[in-house]
């Protein structure tokens, strides 16, 4: 399971992702617990924080890692003041000007070590101590960080390449019984063949009872090597059944093809990750459609988690880049390299049309922008700030690494390196590439002929203001354009010429 700490106010999409995808942890309303904290289960006893330099390492391994990291004295900082709030005390006066003055790792450590003493935060229980120091730390570091242990990141990289091994199920917590229910069976995943269904529930696993078990044991037991069986009781219905279940791998379809009748020429395709076959799913799409359809929309909404080797892929594949060189580059603490592309794309002479939301995921909006500057045209929406109360959601500043502590036992992910454009601009900083999607009450001519004229302006350059479209006032809770509302504007508007 995947322990991600989240800055207060954040949304870190991909720590939801991550459960999401294991085809053994969907989250689900009402059904799913959070893992935006630690829980006792999913950080061992054997690696307490608080224990033979744990904590310390920890601060250590974002200090050499991470892309703007936090000063030893922040992070130290936070985590005592974290503890003094749960201890109901508070942090002596001068501590940070202490800190401020001294420059010895080994000396501020031991500060930090005699304030958490001197709270009693060393006698807390082993979960509850994890949880406040990790939480201190994720706080203090831009785009928070995940601990997850060797397995679960082993698990995590074959979903990377859409090759998990297990029985094809996506499952949560029953609401009133407490037991594991299958949310989904997986077309073609063992379980499916073997006759689950979706909302069965699953009694127990070789033979022990999955009522008021954490999700994320129940997760444990169902995984386990290739080729191997687990024996699961299913009930339902019809009553209780006893099933041997092989263990396989289990191919995902992380990509979704929207169309309308009303709007043929036109199909909508919407990856809800970016991973190594992600590319080959939208060709597979693409490549049986008849000659009527004339553009392609890639639907990055839905799309936060990807890796930069993915994310490459997929620029590769959006742009016909026969007279572009470098279109970015990929900096970390250690160097910057150069991203360039291929000639060639997937939609095989038709238009390619890109939508995203801007500042969710810097990833995405580098490649907004990348696909911007090379004439695809792009199309962005906002809705956040049309909800009273909600605000919109800052952009993970870089892209997420791995790197071992305690022995190698759990890896601490974090934001490791950036994605810069050619000019070596940061695309966060930018304003929001291409056209504004929402709809205006006026769904008559008027609407689009603006739609168009917006369109008529250089793609990579944002619309003036008087063209930017608006949410209809009657709808003020819809969280995204509706897909058909999205298939007219580009069936209607891409027709137009550019220039």
């Amino acid at each position: 399971m995947d322990v991600r700490m989240e800055t207060t106010g954040r949304s870190f999409m991909s720590a939801v992702l991550t459960v999401a995808v294991l085809c053994l942890s969907l989250s689900w309303p009402n059904q799913v617990r959070a893992c935006s904290c630690v829980q006792s289960e999913e950080v061992d006893a054997p690696h307490r924080l608080a224990h033979e330099g744990r904590l310390r390492e920890l601060m250590e391994t974002i200090q050499a890692n991470h892309i703007q990291p936090p000063t030893r004295q922040q992070l130290i900082l936070e985590v005592v003041k974290a503890f003094a709030t749960k201890q109901k005390s508070s942090v002596p006066t001068g501590f940070s000007a202490k800190l401020s003055e001294e420059n010895s790792p080994d000396r501020l450590y031991a500060l930090m070590t005699d304030e958490l003493a001197r709270t009693g935060a060393t006698t807390l229980p082993d979960d509850q101590f994890d949880s406040i120091a990790l939480t201190a730390l994720a706080e203090s570091t831009e785009g928070g960080l995940a601990v997850i242990r060797q397995k679960d990141k082993n698990v995590n990289e074959q979903l990377a390449a859409n090759r998990y091994v297990g029985i094809g199920i996506q499952v949560g917590v029953h609401r009133d019984t407490k037991e594991t229910l299958i949310i989904k069976a997986i077309e073609g995943g063992t379980a499916e063949q073997a006759g689950v269904k979706d909302q069965d529930i699953i009694e127990s696993v070789d033979g022990r009872a999955t009522k008021d078990v954490p999700l994320n044991q129940v997760v444990d037991w169902l995984r386990g090597p290739e080729g191997t069986t687990t024996k699961v009781t299913i009930r339902n219905q019809d009553g209780s059944k006893e099933m041997e279940i092989v263990r396989r791998v289990t191919p995902f379809k992380t990509v979704q093809m929207i169309q309308d009748d009303a709007h043929p020429n036109v199909v909508l395709l919407r990856p809800d990750r970016i991973g190594a076959s992600t590319v080959n799913e939208l060709s597979t799409l693409v490549s049986p459609l008849p000659e009527s359809v004339k553009t392609i929309a890639v639907d990055l909404r839905f799309t936060t988690s990807a890796s930069i080797h993915h994310l490459h892929l997929l620029a590769d594949a959006l742009i016909d880049a026969s007279t572009i060189g470098a279109v970015g580059s990929v900096e970390s603490r250690k160097e910057r390299r150069d991203l360039r592309l291929e000639p060639g794309t997937f939609a095989d002479g038709r238009t390619i049309a890109l939508v995203y939301i801007p500042s969710v995921s810097s990833r995405i909006d580098w490649l907004a922008a990348v696909a911007s500057g090379s004439n695809i045209p792009v199309y962005h929406e906002e809705p956040w700030k049309e909800i009273p109360g909600t605000d919109p959601p800052a952009a993970v500043p870089g892209t997420l690494e791995s790197f071992p502590v305690w022995n190698g036992t759990y890896f601490v992910e974090m934001n490791a390196s950036r994605l810069l454009l050619a000019d070596g601009q940061s695309a966060r900083s930018l304003e929001p590439f291409g056209v504004a999607l929402m709809a205006t009450a006026d769904s008559s001519g008027g609407l689009f002929a603006t739609f168009s004229q917006a369109l008529t302006q250089p793609v990579h350059t944002p619309p003036a203001p008087n063209l930017m479209l608006t949410r209809p006032p009657d709808t003020p809770t819809r969280r995204m354009t509706p897909d058909s509302l999205i298939l007219k504007k580009l069936s209607e508007s891409l027709e137009q010429p550019q220039r």
